[in-house]
C-alpha cells in the first residue's frame, strides 16, 4: 500500500473531529403540558394553543399526536462547553443542559436531560435522571422532548441552543 492510500484509509478511519468548543450557549427553554382531546379516531383533530405560546413554539409543537399545548414554564440562560446548565420546569422536573462540542457544519453536541424529583419517601435517590440524550444541535432551531407524565398530560419541551 502507498503512503497515499494509508493516508486515506487513516483519514477515513478517524472521521470529522468537532472543533474545540469555546463560546457562550445561549438555552432557551419552553415546557409545556399537553393533552389529547380528540375523543374518537376520526374525530376533527383542531389544535388548540395558550395564549403565551409564541408562534414558532407553536409551529414546532403543531405535528405532535396532541390536541392542547399549555405553556407551564419557560426560562433561558447561559452556559459554556463542558458546564451545566439548569432551568427548573416546575416543582417534579428540570431541564439540564451540557454542551459538548461543536462539529465543523456548526452543529452543538449537547448532553441534555430531566431530572425528576420523587416524592416516595422509600426512594433509593430523590432526584432521578428521568430523561437523557445526546443530540446534535442546529444553532437556532427547536428541539423537541417529551413523554414524561404530568398530571393531566405530557411534559413536552421546546428547546433552543445558540452558540
Amino acid at each position: 500500500m502507498n503512503l497515499a492510500a494509508a493516508f486515506v484509509l487513516l483519514i477515513a478511519l478517524v472521521g470529522p473531529t468537532d472543533k474545540p468548543a469555546t463560546g457562550a450557549i445561549a438555552v432557551t427553554m419552553v415546557a409545556v403540558e399537553a393533552t389529547d382531546d380528540a375523543g374518537e379516531a376520526n374525530a376533527k383533530r383542531e389544535k388548540h394553543f395558550s395564549a403565551d405560546l409564541d408562534v414558532p413554539t407553536c409551529n414546532a409543537l403543531k405535528e405532535l399526536p396532541y390536541t392542547n399545548f399549555r405553556k407551564i414554564a419557560a426560562g433561558s440562560t447561559k452556559t459554556d462547553f463542558e458546564r451545566e446548565a439548569r432551568l427548573r420546569i416546575d416543582d417534579t422536573y428540570t431541564l439540564c443542559v451540557a454542551p459538548l462540542s461543536k462539529d465543523e457544519k456548526g452543529l452543538i453536541r449537547t448532553k441534555v436531560w430531566i431530572e425528576e424529583r420523587r416524592e416516595d419517601a422509600d426512594a433509593k435517590e430523590p432526584v432521578r435522571k428521568a430523561l437523557v440524550t445526546t443530540v446534535k444541535a442546529v444553532s437556532g432551531d427547536k428541539m423537541i422532548l417529551g413523554g414524561l407524565k404530568l398530571k393531566k398530560g405530557d411534559l413536552v419541551v421546546a428547546l433552543t441552543l445558540k452558540g
